[in-house]
């Protein structure tokens, strides 16, 4: 079982290799994706999380923008 950080590093280190935008809070990372202007079109939040078993786990949700483009978005980083 990976430690928290551990994987909140790996999110972080796949979100810039795709050029993501973020902000991290603790285990919590803002993603945003902007248009040619400068506008945020999709915005959603990846929190790394303790389940109760004692695993991990990635809380997905989406704060703003196209339930498409999130889901492709966000399937694409965590996979």
């Amino acid at each position: 079982m990976q430690n928290g950080e551990a994987v909140i590093e790996e999110l972080i280190n796949v979100v810039s290799s795709k050029h993501l935008l973020y902000e991290r809070k603790g285990f919590l990372l803002r993603i945003s994706v902007c248009d040619d202007w400068g506008r945020v079109k999709l915005a959603f939040d990846l929190e790394v999380v303790q389940l109760k078993n004692k695993q991990l786990g990635i809380r997905r949700k989406r704060v703003k923008g196209d339930t498409w483009h999130y889901k492709k978005y966000c399937e694409d980083v965590i996979r």
